[in-house]
């Protein structure tokens, strides 16, 4: 899987850690990803190199392939794990900051975690946290 993985454009230091330790994982997890398309799997661990998902869409979109079958591509939009535009990102990260003020005074005071972990629970698929805290500490 690895090869063909870095042959579809895969990030090589990404699709190296992900099969060795994520895929046991999973395995681990109920997951028999044996049973699984290795081409299917390989495009997948390829999709966060392309900028199609982040890292962390990758397991949910196996974990939809199994279940239900279907293809890599379509598991994106229908796991709502499409990468959010700017404006997007902006938007949701301002309606959910709103009347936050205890969370927004303990980001200004370095403690990111709180704020943080509100967002990415949020939109945490769809956007890393490197491009949200530029866009809070232009918002607060």
């Amino acid at each position: 899987i690895f090869k063909e993985a870095v042959e579809k454009g895969a990030d090589v230091r990404f699709a190296a850690i992900f099969v060795m330790e994520e895929m046991k994982h999973l395995n681990r997890s109920g997951m028999n990803v044996d049973s699984m398309d290795w081409d299917k799997i390989s495009r997948v661990i390829a999709m966060p190199s392309k900028g199609v998902i982040k890292t962390s869409g990758v397991a949910p979109i196996l974990l939809e392939l199994q279940r239900n079958g279907g293809e890599p591509d379509e598991m994106v939009s229908k796991l709502g794990l499409s990468p959010m535009e700017e404006e997007d990102v902006k938007a949701e990260v301002m309606n959910l900051i709103s009347g936050r003020y205890d969370l927004i005074e303990a980001f200004k005071e370095g403690r990111t975690g709180p704020l943080m972990g509100v967002l990415m629970n949020s939109i945490g698929y769809r956007v890393s946290g490197s491009r949200i805290i530029p866009i809070i500490n232009d918002l607060i």
